[in-house]
């Protein structure tokens, strides 16, 4: 091996230093969530919202991916230790059961380094919190739309400051015309406070992007159809905002997204599904999730935004062509709210709907003595 060669090798291809650069810090995995063994949120946290225009794979994104990685002037300046295992912070501790803990270890594994490493690259960018956005989203309800009908696609009411805006207690006498406001996760934000790009979280449980992206390529109906409802909330964010590329993440898997308008139709590109623990390999495109967040960064500090990140001004499709929203049923109030830790669940005997604490409290109810009443009267829910 020549000087030359000795000296352009990053040192962490050989033997790992006690510190990281930020070059190496981008390269590097993250951690897996503590919780999946124990009691957790049911369901897989996806709205009823389905994509229906059209869809592809986006083939060539992670050697996107590495040319950006690859023009990135780095320096060797440390800028944190390495982590050893008996570090405090070399594994997690806190148990997810629910998407709010899952979305918070993403942030502090990937969005706040990520922004920190933005920064320190000179991109006048970072990564926040849809409320951190002087702008709110608005989008029209379509007139009608069909009804959810997937068995595996559920409300989690413990998100990060969702709204579905697909109807609640206090809103499904609105009008349906009337434009409602749409909360992504997080957002790419610049320093007037604009959504350059958008992302959203889901838990890992019951959701398995990989292995639909792998099937809708193969051309699998069935594998499809769920990749579209996985992608189907953060199309039609990306659709209200104009903004040309999001991302999508359940934690363990992260998939980038890019609305482009091709031969005159519009189109939702979909990259390779991303692994937490996928280190950026220098001999082949294989990238880390880190590395395509530095990407998302450099691709969205384009100037002038018109014909780079925004696709503001531009004629698009009517909403009910792009996604397909699903009709709320209207549902009396009661005086018990359902909530994540009180899910509702159907009666197999009655068909009746109870919330598991009004299930408890009937099977714990005493029974009435020998020729008092049947007890207290049942209510349909």
């Amino acid at each position: 091996m020549s000087p030359k060669d000795n000296e352009d090798k990053n040192p962490t291809d050989t033997l790992p230093e006690p510190q990281q650069t930020a070059r190496d810090v981008t390269k590097d995995a993250f951690p897996y969530i503590t919780g999946d063994e124990g009691p957790r949120s049911s369901g897989n946290s996806l709205h009823g919202i389905v994509f229906l225009g059209e869809l592809c794979h986006w083939a060539n994104f992670q050697k996107e991916v590495r040319t950006v990685f690859n023009e990135i002037k780095w320096d060797k300046e440390p800028v944190l230790d390495r982590l050893k295992p008996n570090d405090l912070y070399h594994s997690e501790h806190f148990r997810c059961g629910a998407e709010i803990s899952t979305s918070g270890r993403y942030i502090a594994h990937v969005l706040n380094p990520m922004s920190g490493i933005a920064t320190k690259l000179g991109f006048q960018l970072r990564f926040g919190d849809w409320h951190a956005v002087k702008d709110h989203l608005k989008w029209m309800l379509p007139d009608s739309s069909d009804d959810e009908s997937a068995d595996d696609v559920t409300r989690d009411d413990e998100t990060m400051g969702q709204d579905d805006n697909t109807g609640d207690a206090e809103g499904e006498d609105q009008d349906r015309k009337k434009p409602k406001r749409s909360i992504p996760d997080y957002a790419i934000i610049d320093e007037s406070h604009e959504a350059r790009a958008l992302g959203e979280a889901k838990h890992p449980w019951r959701s398995f992007p990989g292995r639909w992206i792998q099937g809708a390529i193969q051309g699998d109906a069935q594998t499809e159809t769920r990749l579209r409802r996985f992608v189907g909330q953060i199309a039609r964010d990306m659709w209200a905002a104009d903004l040309k590329y999001a991302f999508m993440t359940n934690y363990r898997e992260t998939v980038f997204l890019r609305r482009e308008k091709v031969q005159g139709k519009w189109t939702l590109f979909y990259s390779d599904a991303i692994r937490f623990d996928a280190t950026s390999d220098m001999d082949n495109f294989t990238v880390s999730v880190r590395e395509c967040m530095l990407y998302l960064f450099k691709i969205t500090s384009q100037v002038p935004k018109k014909g780079g990140w925004s696709l503001g001004g531009m004629e698009k499709e009517p909403l009910e062509a792009w996604v397909r929203i699903p009709k709320r049923s209207k549902k009396k109030k009661t005086t018990d709210n359902t909530s994540a830790s009180n899910k509702s669940t159907d009666n197999k005997h009655t068909g009746n709907k109870s919330t598991y604490a009004d299930q408890m409290t009937v099977v714990r109810r005493p029974k009435p003595p020998a020729g008092s009443a049947a007890g207290p009267k049942k209510t349909s829910k």
